[in-house]
């Protein structure tokens, strides 16, 4: 199974303390963040990996080059203006190529620790379209809310900065997903987003689920987490 991870956006909450350079290439304890979730996808046996990369692209690709260091096999599929999430993922579609029919989607800038074939034995079990990792949270407006049924499908997709409800704690979208290729045929090949635009229409038209997991989540988009993410001793135990 391939995996792509989002790598093109610019990352300007970030600006204030990660200058002139992607927001995965920020050094978190010593290393680039995007190199972690290289290290995550290896631990669980996917090694053939898409960047999908943008902005000061230059950057990672000098780093990473074809990720046989990081011993992975790794791919760029290049933003030469911006996508936004669909529509670079859709400029990805011919280079999952491979005979497996689904395929592992990361955001760049977040890392939540998950077992990955908990989200392969769910949509085998629910012959699901597609299942996104969730977690519990207090912060209703910084992560995607989702809304789920009894037996875990999704009935409701709310991008972030809008509430759904008045509960103190909502799902929250993890940012690791497993999709079936199909997903192409609903996106459209210029600037999209897949969670303002795709997924809301996903919902409507196939069965998509969410997977609970309660490990450690961070996202690196805003100062206040970067500098935390530097401070957590404990975060480099889930990679050595």
């Amino acid at each position: 199974m391939k995996a792509v991870i989002l790598a093109g956006g610019l990352g300007s909450r970030l600006k204030s303390v990660v200058n002139d350079i992607p927001k995965p290439m920020a050094d978190v304890q010593g290393k680039p963040f995007l190199e972690y979730l290289l290290l995550q996808l290896k631990k669980w046996k996917i090694k053939e990996i898409i960047i999908l990369i943008g902005y000061k692209a230059e950057y990672i690709k000098q780093y990473f080059k074809d990720g046989k260091l990081f011993g992975v096999n790794i791919s760029y599929s290049e933003e030469k203006e911006l996508l936004e999430t669909g529509g670079a993922l859709k400029q990805a579609q011919n280079l999952l190529n491979d005979n497996n029919e689904y395929f592992i989607l990361m955001n760049g800038d977040s890392f939540f620790n998950i077992d990955f074939n908990e989200l392969i034995k769910m949509q085998k079990n629910k012959n699901a379209f597609g299942v996104i990792s969730m977690f519990k949270s207090k912060n209703s407006v910084r992560y995607g809310n989702i809304r789920i049924s009894k037996d875990n499908k999704i009935i409701e997709f709310v991008e972030k900065k809008k509430r759904i409800s008045e509960q103190t704690e909502q799902l929250a979208n993890g940012g690791i997903y497993l999709f079936h290729k199909k997903i192409f045929d609903y996106i459209p090949l210029k600037k999209s987003s897949l969670e303002i635009e795709i997924f809301p229409e996903l919902i409507k038209k196939e069965k998509l689920y969410g997977k609970i997991f309660n490990g450690y989540f961070i996202d690196i988009g805003i100062p206040e987490d970067y500098k935390k993410i530097n401070n957590t001793k404990k975060f480099l135990n889930y990679f050595f």
